[in-house]
């Protein structure tokens, strides 16, 4: 099991940024974080870029337009 020390010890030689560390670096501006549909939540790319509470209305919003179409 390695240390996180030991980890950093790879990325960095002689004080001096190596190739990885460059690659592992990412910059995110924070309006990029927000909920798509502004609310002033914090969203996640795994819920569509909404918060919690967006994607949950999201959600019942297309099952009931699918069952809209179901029932057409």
């Amino acid at each position: 099991m390695t240390s996180g020390k030991q980890e950093h010890e790879d990325v960095f030689v002689d004080g001096e940024e190596t190739e990885l560390s460059r690659r592992l670096k990412v910059q995110i501006n924070e309006k990029d974080l927000m909920c798509i549909n502004g609310c002033g939540f914090y969203g996640t790319p795994q819920w569509g870029n909404r918060c919690s509470k967006c994607w949950r209305e999201h959600q019942i919003a297309e099952k009931r337009s699918q069952d809209y179409a179901k029932n057409k």
